[in-house]
């Protein structure tokens, strides 16, 4: 199968892989409020009224929910200790992180005093500190971010001693980054796991040549790019409550307004809500619906193989499939049909979002009735017609007592009920979701659900065909404790080896290469004072690939480093946070973990495989890390052991 691929398809592939990065750029209009006034046109005006607009949703009501005196463990199942635990944590499960996440309170008070403050001394110079030049419009970082001259910004960086890239006119560096970019991907990586220079070129390269701590600039926005360890810690517990949420460009919200758009006193309603869902006990259920969906794919994969023996598989797009179909069996049940189709109607949207944030972003541009716009917006009310009348079935079914509360939605109901059961028992602040809400959260479920997945299983397949020693190991270890029986929880809790593996990859091919946050206020950042108005990027990608952290080895494929667990695989052990770290730690953790076992086990419980002649090695992002090129697979099916020679799961154990 021919790789290669014509120069216009190719542009369109390179565009929308950048609509994450481009919605900064295309933000740098609605930050026009940075001139003076005599300099912005009617363009801009519009832009600045549609970004309050767009702003309103996502950033929060109060802008409280940045700040979180952390209790939770960290990513590597180690206690913070900078604040003692209000209580003690269960202790770390099999994957090496926390069993259940605590939701913490929202930020401290003087978030919403500062809000005040600002609305007091807005666009009074008397009232404002010295220090700070003015300036006109409103703030683009938030309701309580002034924000500052760009060149003003550099100075106040640049004075304590960070390194970076000058301010260049509105552009910043975008220009420069889109080449490195475009130079990068348009070739393909060398077989091995030097990834992170050709994936995030840009990044790596300013990184390099400035160190730990360095800037640049996403258009007329200083971006932070930080390495240091102590700094990632403080910037991801956000106990001052000083950093935020970037821009969320408002096309991306039409995908969804649950969880990962919120901020403030919304952010900790729906994540006290959704956190029962997805209790590792919860999840001991949905193993079988996991293991069916699995099923189906690898009898597939066998009728394709023949009388050959054999079949080439584009895994990319198979594990895509897979993971939505999981999705639509976990969070729907009964209703698994319906859900399914909700979820093909989501892609759809999904990929008309995409393809919108390839041009550049003009003001008012999506409310034009365009056969796209019309078919977005077709698609959008389509889908919640469709979530509302399901959640409306079992929230009826689940009342009456027809129907379980054991799919993600019913347990998200039954929380949910829970919670305003205790608002009407205890005048409990928060209270319940509303019908709306839960319909965004069921859009979250598909979203973060399906391509963080897909993408670790991807990658998960390509390196064990790279290293056939390993994939022979993972085998013998799942032929050991399972045999040819189907998966089932207890089994994923003795499969070591296939969780070292899986750690291992995400190490390697992080799904998200990156995590972003915005300075709302002055905070204190290490030894440095970082401004309001700064994005600070933790580029995941390259902290996992960093030699000082890693050893020598940091890009050979070595799932040993992890045998003893998260915190001991590295030098420091903030180090790894493929899902994020403290209180924002990503909810669906233990979710995809098990889920990546199952079907990880299956895969080698029925197959080995290797890679095709015509899979080409080419790491890029699109949402997700994902192959440029798709994943091509030969498979072989292979003859089971007989169910005779299956080991107890507990005689397995000793032997591993």
């Amino acid at each position: 199968m021919d790789s290669k691929k014509t120069k216009s398809a190719a542009d369109e592939d390179f565009f929308a892989s950048l609509f994450v990065q481009h919605q900064q750029a295309s933000s740098q209009i609605l930050r026009l409020s940075h001139l003076p006034k005599s300099t912005v046109g009617s363009s801009g005006k519009a832009a600045i009224n549609e970004a309050e607009t767009d702003k309103s949703y996502n950033k929060g009501e109060s802008q409280t929910g940045g700040a979180s005196r952390s209790t939770n463990e960290n990513v590597a199942g180690d206690k913070d200790t900078s604040e003692p635990p209000a209580k003690e944590l269960e202790t770390a499960d099999v994957h090496g992180f926390p069993k259940e996440i605590p939701v913490v309170p929202s930020a401290p008070k003087d978030r919403e005093e500062h809000s005040k403050e600002n609305e007091t001394t807005k666009g009074n110079p008397e009232n404002q500190t010295s220090e700070i030049p003015p300036v006109a419009g409103s703030a683009a970082g938030g309701s309580c971010t002034v924000d500052r001259e760009p060149k003003w910004l550099e100075k106040k960086l640049k004075q304590q001693g960070i390194k970076g890239t000058s301010y260049t006119f509105l552009t910043g560096d975008m220009k420069e980054w889109v080449k490195q970019v475009e130079d990068a991907w348009s070739k393909p990586a060398n077989l091995n796991h030097q990834i992170a220079a050709r994936v995030d070129p840009f990044t790596h390269s300013i990184s390099q040549k400035y160190g730990k701590v360095s800037m640049c600039w996403a258009g007329s926005t200083p971006r932070l790019i930080i390495k240091d360890a102590e700094m990632m810690k403080q910037v991801l517990s956000n106990k001052e409550g000083h950093f935020e949420k970037p821009y969320i460009d408002p096309q991306l919200l039409v995908l969804t307004r649950g969880l990962t758009t919120l901020e403030g006193e919304k952010w900790t309603k729906h994540r006290r809500i959704i956190n029962p869902a997805f209790h590792i006990e919860r999840l001991k259920n949905m193993v079988p619906d996991m293991a069916a969906a699995c099923g189906e794919f690898i009898e597939k994969w066998k009728n394709l193989a023949g009388a050959e023996g054999s079949c080439e598989v584009d895994i990319w797009p198979e594990f895509q499939n897979l993971t939505a179909d999981v999705i639509s069996r976990t969070a729907f049940g009964s209703n698994y049909a319906e859900g399914r189709h909700i979820f093909e109607l989501h892609k759809e949207l999904l990929n008309l979002v995409i393809e919108a944030m390839q041009t550049l972003y003009i003001p008012g541009l999506r409310y034009i009735p365009t056969k796209k716009n019309r078919r977005r917006k077709e698609l959008s009310k389509m889908i919640t017609s469709m979530l509302t009348d399901v959640i409306r079935k079992k929230e009826s079914a689940v009342k009456a007592g027809e129907s379980k509360a054991d799919d993600l939605l019913g347990l998200l109901l039954q929380s949910n009920q829970h919670s305003n059961e205790a608002e009407n028992a205890t005048t409990l602040k928060y209270g319940g979701l509303t019908v709306e809400e839960v319909i965004e959260e069921c859009k979250q479920f598909y979203l973060a659900g399906q391509e963080t997945t897909a993408s670790l299983l991807n990658w998960a397949t390509i390196i064990l065909a790279m290293h056939p020693d390993w994939q022979e190991k993972a085998r013998k270890e799942v032929i050991g404790v399972c045999g040819k029986n189907s998966i089932d929880f207890e089994a994923t809790t003795y499969l070591r080896t296939v969780n070292m593996i899986l750690l291992e990859v995400l190490r390697l091919y992080s799904p998200v290469i990156a995590q972003y946050q915005h300075t709302y206020k002055e905070t204190k950042l290490g030894d440095f004072f970082i401004p309001a108005g700064v994005d600070v990027t933790l580029p995941t990608l390259l902290i996992h690939h960093d030699l000082d952290i890693w050893g020598d080895d940091v890009d050979e494929f070595n799932p040993e480093r992890f045998s003893e667990g998260v915190s001991k695989a590295s030098k420091d052990q903030l180090a790894f946070f493929p899902f994020g770290f403290g209180a924002k730690t990503c909810v669906g953790q233990n979710f995809a973990l098990v889920e990546a076992k199952v079907a990880l086990s299956m895969i080698l419980q029925n197959f080995s495989f290797q890679l095709s002649p015509s899979y080409s090695h080419a790491p890029h992002t699109v949402m997700m890390l994902q192959p440029q090129h798709g994943a091509h697979i030969i498979m072989y099916p292979l003859t089971m052991l007989n169910s005779s020679k299956t080991l107890n799961i507990k005689q397995a154990a000793t032997l591993l």
